[in-house]
């Protein structure tokens, strides 16, 4: 009969060989179906496309204003032709901003558009990183399911080696009732990696929705990519995140400028005609009468106001480049330290794969030998293969730690758009 712990190591590399079946759902179509279902991303979308329409009128001329009005009307007869100065008025005047105020106006809506089209672009980028760890922790539970169901089958045998042997004489009832009690728990560990399973699926099913839930998850480990730390510098200045508060030091710019042409007049023109009735004391007709003017705000007392608004917009400047500074310190140092752990998780991982986890293997093989020749007890058989199965669950951790540290690492490098493909809807 095969050796047990050979038949172990057999069912090991077999279980996590299983391939997904054709109606699983893969982290790739996770991540497009979460970046077609977030709000955020469809709000900062329609926001963008606000701004761009406030962009255009924001540049356009304040309308015209009409006036309509009836002059000096004689108040005992009101009738029109018994004064020569009662006219009926119609004018047109016309509002100009100070100085480059349109286009200064338009140019800040537009920088708010791009800023609210980097916002999106981040929050794709996001929402797929949230997925991914999602996804990798519900991957995880379901492997280390897999894990407890390989070792029931062994635990099975090694019940019937303990009864087998005890029927003989050759070992204690305390192991028979050893190996059922290690059965027992070998089925709560399953139960509660089961829950745990449940409630990773729940918060993956928050991006993907209950539908794409419903189908199973392909259980092979994803491959991602491991960008180079040496290019972070250079990625962090084309991220969204960064991009989008480069759009806001753009705009808080052309905010000082707004703010510069309050120095400016401001400039009106209006236009009238006046209809006269009735006859001149010659008996001709009277004329009628047209009107120009035009009118001046003159920026005299700038001190509290004018002053104060420039402050202001230079500050608000200063504190979106300070903003935008911070940022980027901040993203560089979380992507030094998700570099450090995918870094850690690789050595660890060979480690487990070189040494530790064949040592331990030939180590509960060894101790199996050894009870079934009467040279060793069964406690020592069951610490040997309970510390298997730690390190097998240790081993499949640091994996999913270390995919999900380039999970949290590709975020930074985000060059790619997950939602280049997406079309803003009008």
């Amino acid at each position: 009969m095969k050796p047990l712990h050979n038949l172990f190591l057999s069912s090991l590399l077999l279980g996590w060989s299983i391939a997904a079946s054709a109606q699983s759902l893969t982290l790739s179509q996770a991540e497009t179906l979460a970046v077609q279902r977030d709000a955020d991303i469809a709000r900062l979308q329609q926001l963008s496309l606000a701004s761009e329409d406030m962009a255009v009128a924001d540049g356009q001329l304040p309308d015209p204003s009409l006036s309509l009005g009836a002059l000096n009307l004689p108040t005992d007869t009101f009738a029109t032709d018994q004064e020569p100065m009662t006219q009926f008025r119609v004018g047109l005047g016309q509002k100009f901003p100070a100085g480059d105020t349109l286009a200064l106006s338009r140019r800040r809506g537009e920088q708010n558009a791009v800023a609210q089209r980097w916002m999106a672009q981040d929050r794709a980028h996001q929402v797929r990183r949230e997925v991914r760890l999602a996804w990798l922790e519900s991957l995880y539970w379901k492997r280390a399911q897999e894990v407890y169901r390989q070792d029931e089958g062994l635990f099975q045998q090694l019940q019937e080696v303990t009864q087998s042997l005890y029927s003989v004489g050759r070992s204690k009832q305390q192991d028979v009732l050893r190996a059922d009690l290690e059965m027992s728990q070998l089925n709560d560990r399953l139960i509660n990696a089961r829950q745990k399973e449940d409630e990773a699926r729940a918060r993956l099913a928050r991006w993907v929705g209950p539908e794409a839930m419903s189908r199973e998850l392909n259980t092979a480990l994803p491959d991602l990519n491991a960008p180079h730390v040496g290019a972070l510098e250079s990625a962090l200045l084309a991220h969204p995140a960064v991009k989008a508060l480069d759009a806001e030091v753009d705009m808080s710019t052309t905010n000082a400028a707004l703010a510069q042409q309050s120095y400016k007049p401001s400039w009106g023109v209006d236009v009238g005609y006046a209809w006269r009735d009735g006859e001149n004391m010659d008996g001709s007709a009277r004329a009628d009468f047209f009107s120009a003017a035009v009118s001046v705000q003159l920026p005299l007392f700038t001190g509290q106001r004018q002053d104060r608004r420039v402050a202001a917009a230079a500050r608000n400047q200063e504190a979106s480049r300070s903003r935008r500074l911070e940022m980027l310190r901040m993203m560089d140092a979380e992507a030094q330290v998700a570099f450090s752990r995918w870094r850690q998780a690789q050595e660890r991982s060979r480690l487990y794969v070189r040494q530790i986890t064949p040592q331990a293997l030939s180590q509960a093989g060894s101790a199996l030998s050894s009870y079934q020749s009467d040279t060793a007890d069964f406690a020592e058989v069951m610490r040997a293969y309970l510390t298997v199965q730690k390190l097998r669950l240790e081993q499949l951790r640091i994996d999913i730690d270390g995919r999900a540290a380039l999970a949290r690492l590709d975020y930074f490098f985000a060059a790619e758009s997950p939602i280049d493909s997406l079309s803003f809807k009008e």
